[in-house]
């Protein structure tokens, strides 16, 4: 609709004049021909004689690519707008020209906005304050106050002054009644067209909208309410204002001028009282959903309501765009109450839109220039904002109840009542209306802030600790497939999700995507609605995976009552292994929290059965126990009882009262048993055979001790103390150590020496005493070096020997240190390749020289080589020495003593010694005895 009288078109609604000064900051885009987006910050002051100066900072442009600028500008404001000039470069990008600005501000000074002077396409610039939205929000927040209702405010009546046919006047009779709040002003004005062939005058009713400022009213027509269309339309009024009456020039088809004298007091009529109240809703958009709050009032005035929207409204309420409106009821129309907009109590863009270079949702409600209100049957209350000259029309025969039209916005809310009016107060958001039969603790909520709070509830128990991100979503859809189950999808949906319809799910998935994913964070959620409930194919495969699901968990109930119900038999346990392997089975169609249970269930009931079948055991067996002795087995028994309370898994509170029934026992017959051995001790003799009754003794307790103590806590090392003592004065005695010399000494020669040494020193002394007594030990190992050199086997076969070469037992002693020396290696390379890299490092050669060792492959250390026997072929001078040739036989032993096959065990030496083949040797001669070369002489 034209609204040729307005001196500034504005970009959101009717614009304010520069009431106040220009000084300030604003941010916001501008476009200029295909630029679009820049970013740009307006910095002023304004001096008293309107002259503003300032700075335009901009960036075309992100990342590495931006342009950044700025110059100095500087113009002139006043009640049509400011117009700025570039002046001076305070950094100048190439390439970029310096703009004029023309434009206007509005609410109050928090937004300005208007053309880029220069650019022949697109050429607007947004900008907003935050200081002022700042502040025009808080004022928007408090209680509603009525309309100011200030002059020009009140009922008016004159003519209108047309022109008649061959030059006569005609003047129609006209009431209008101005509504003011602020120097915003709506006028409702009736015009009485006379009916030239002497008829019933036409009444033509126009809904008008502006402002006063500086003794004018400009007021523009916004749409015509009379049946049968706008024949005599007012589309613009600009009144001159002299105390009781206005007058001035008129856009009205045939006519130049209007006259209005004041009648009286606006009469503003009281709302219903079943209107009266507080009403809140959500208005889907297709830019958004729409947050409302209605306040309807009755005032000394009359009635007034306060209208605020705010959108998108899944976003938080600080990054809405919002518009709070202040209303004023005219009277009915066709059964509505019709309500004109006075003003605009706050308009905020959010910086969302200020780039986008758009109002958002809210911004076309501030261009309505009349809104029906009326109570719907069900309780609600229905909106129909009439923002083009279309919705006039169609308002003049519109009824309650009737579908108004495609184009029309309609806003439908609900009385803020309990925890709704609670919610509304604490700044939450009036909940979405979701179709029927969508119910459940879901439709149910407070807020839009509750419904994704019950959202969250919901997904939680299923989805918490997973990564919704990053894990594959056939996985994921596992693991969620028990929040759709019905049990736990319908209390909170209000129907199964197997019976969703497309359209149903579709506003799910809008909801849940908006509201609680980009609104409030809620990724999880955000997951179920994108990949399950709104996807095509995530819902089919759910509902397909539900039908498995629900069979699995059948199954898996009856499980666990299965195993409730087993008898406390080895057989149960291996049944319930049997049922282990069968959740694995089903591991896809079960989720982890399932499995979880099911094998919590399970792990419990088997552990109940093997208390059960231990505690028989015990009761059994514990009564004969107590009246045995350890020569009768009862102890060790009772030890493997301890052992078995110990490991197996049973109930911990089963664990401590089996222990403390065998505890008892076990204690009085190993006390019993300690006593009858230790009284042996004083009576030892110093001797060997006191020596190898000690160690008898000691071998007999040692178990003992060591049980006791592993199995009840209990230290009977203190009891056989007297033993260790006695023990010590029989190995200190030199009359002992002599006799195990001799002992030693005394073992048989030949194959098997070191064998009969080790089984001699066994009877009296250990390997861990041999390394507390160093005089023990030295007699050992020179017994053990006797025996190994009594084992050799030395023959002479050759040939009238010189009296001054090497005999028969040097050759033979040569070849028994080489032995030595390779097991010796043998050990340093085992110690070497059970450590692994800490030992061998990067060396290639122990690392492959480890690939032969037997060690590495049993994990047990004691390979070793034995000198069996040694045959002398004969020896003949040579370089100062004698080259020998000879035989030598050498074996191969595990740490058991087995013999083993390895020829070519430890590298060359192996290789060699291990052949019966002729070797030769260097010897020469030297002050300490013979030098040998070994190895490749030629």
């Amino acid at each position: 609709m034209a609204r040729i009288l307005l001196t500034l078109a504005f970009l959101f609604g009717p614009a304010l004049a520069l009431a106040e000064p220009l000084a300030g900051r604003w941010s916001g885009t501008y476009a200029c021909n295909a630029l679009g987006g820049a970013q740009f910050t307006l910095e002023t002051e304004q001096a008293g004689n309107g002259i503003i100066s300032g700075t335009f900072s901009f960036e075309i442009g992100t990342g590495g690519h931006a342009l950044k600028g700025a110059y100095k500008v500087m113009g002139r404001g006043g009640a049509d707008g400011f117009r700025l000039q570039p002046r001076d470069w305070i950094e100048r990008p190439p390439g970029v020209e310096a703009l004029a600005l023309s434009g206007r501000t509005r609410d109050g000074g928090a937004v300005i906005e208007g053309e880029m002077e220069g650019c022949t396409l697109n050429d607007r610039f947004l900008g907003a304050s935050a200081e002022g939205m700042a502040v025009r929000l808080e004022d928007a927040n408090s209680e509603p106050v009525p309309p100011t209702m200030g002059p020009p405010a009140g009922r008016w009546k004159g003519e209108v002054i047309c022109r008649g046919q061959r030059k006569t006047t005609l003047s129609h009779p006209i009431e209008a009644v101005i509504l003011t709040d602020g120097d915003r002003v709506a006028a409702d004005a009736r015009v009485h067209v006379a009916n030239q062939q002497g008829g019933v005058p036409a009444e033509q009713r126009t809904i008008l909208g502006g402002q006063s400022a500086e003794g004018r009213l400009e007021l523009a027509g916004l749409g015509s309410l009379s049946p049968g269309g706008p024949r005599f339309q007012i589309n613009g009024l600009s009144l001159a204002v002299d105390g009781q009456s206005l007058s001035g020039p008129v856009n009205m088809r045939g006519c130049d001028k209007v006259s209005l004298t004041y009648a009286g007091p606006a009469a503003v009529p009281p709302l219903p009282d079943s209107m009266t109240g507080s009403w809140v809703g959500t208005a889907e958009q297709q830019n958004g959903a729409i947050a409302m709050h209605f306040e309807l009032r009755n005032g000394q005035a009359g009635g007034f309501g306060e209208l605020r929207l705010g959108a998108p409204a899944h976003l938080p309420v600080e990054r809405r765009s919002k518009l709070h409106l202040v209303l004023a009821p005219v009277g009915e129309l066709n059964g509505w109450q019709l309500m004109l907009p006075l003003g605009q109590r706050a308009f905020e863009i959010s910086q969302d839109d200020v780039r986008r270079h758009s109002s958002g949702p809210v911004g076309p409600f501030a261009k309505a220039g009349a809104y029906l209100v009326s109570e719907t049957p069900a309780g609600g209350l229905e909106l129909v904002a009439l923002i083009r000259s279309g919705d006039f029309a169609v308002a003049a025969s519109l009824m309650p109840g009737t579908p108004p039209g495609p184009k029309t916005s309609v806003l439908v809310l609900q009385r803020s009542e309990g925890g709704l009016a609670d919610a509304v107060v604490a700044g939450e958001t009036p909940p979405v209306i979701f179709p029927e039969p969508l119910g459940g603790t879901l439709a149910a909520a407070r807020s839009r802030e509750a419904q994704c709070a019950v959202l969250q509830e919901w997904i939680t128990p299923y989805s918490e600790g997973k990564d919704m991100r990053g894990t594959v979503i056939a996985n994921l859809q596992r693991e969620l497939a028990e929040a759709f189950t019905d049990a736990k999808f319908e209390p909170v949906f209000g129907l199964p999700f197997a019976l969703l319809s497309d359209e149903e799910r579709r506003a799910l998935a809008r909801f849940i995507r908006e509201d609680c994913e980009q609104g409030q964070g809620m990724a999880d959620v955000g997951f179920a609605g994108a990949q399950v409930i709104g996807h095509q194919r995530g819902y089919r495969e759910m509902v397909k995976r539900l039908t498995d699901v629900a069979e699995s968990s059948r199954w898996a109930e009856a499980a666990l009552d299965e195993a409730q119900a087993l008898s406390s038999t080895a057989a149960s346990l291996a049944r319930i292994e049997q049922l282990k392997a069968g959740a694995r089975d089903r591991a896809r169609e079960l989720s982890a929290r399932q499995i979880a249970g099911l094998d919590a269930g399970l792990a419990l009931r088997a552990r109940q059965i093997r208390t059960d079948i231990l505690r028989a055991d015990i009761d059994r067996d514990l009564p004969g126990l107590s009246a045995g002795s350890r020569e009768d087995g009862a102890l060790d028994q009772l030890f493997r009882l301890a052992g078995r309370i110990a490991d197996e898994d049973v109930l911990p509170d089963a664990r401590q009262e089996l222990h403390d029934r065998i505890a008892p026992p076990a204690l009085k017959i190993s006390d019993e048993y300690v006593t009858a051995l230790m009284a042996e001790v004083d009576t030892l003799p110093a001797s060997l055979q006191g020596l190898a009754d000690a160690r008898r003794i000691g071998a007999a307790l040692g178990p003992v001790v060591e049980a006791v103590h592993e199995h009840f806590g209990a230290d009977l090392r203190p009891r056989i103390q007297p033993l260790f003592l006695r023990r010590s004065m029989i190995e200190s005695d030199p009359a002992v150590l002599e006799a195990f010399r001799k002992l030693l000494a005394d073992a048989p020669s030949g194959r098997g020496a070191k064998e009969a040494v080790r089984a001699a020193a066994a009877q009296y002394l250990d390997e861990a005493a041999m390394q507390r007594l160093p005089e023990y030990d030295a007699v050992y190992k020179a017994a053990l070096e006797h025996a190994e050199w009594r084992a050799i086997v030395i023959t002479d076969n050759s040939r009238n020997p010189g009296g001054d070469e090497p005999h028969a037992e040097d050759i033979a002693r040569f070849a028994l240190d080489r032995v030595r020396e390779v097991n010796a290696t043998i050990s340093q390379i085992e110690d070497d390749c059970l450590q692994g890299v800490a030992a061998i490092g990067n060396s290639p050669a122990r690392g492959i020289e480890c690939l032969t060792m037997p060690a590495v492959w049993t994990g047990q250390k004691g390979f070793a080589s034995e000198l069996v026997s040694v045959t002398k072929i004969s020896c003949s001078p040579d370089a100062g020495g004698f080259r020998c040739y000879f035989q030598q036989e050498i074996q191969f032993f595990g740490p058991g003593g087995a013999r083993m096959n390895l020829e070519d065990f430890i590298g060359t030496f192996g290789e060699r010694a291990a052949r019966l083949e002729v070797q030769e040797a260097l010897f020469i001669p030297g002050n300490e005895g013979w030098q040998v070369l070994w190895g490749d002489l030629r």
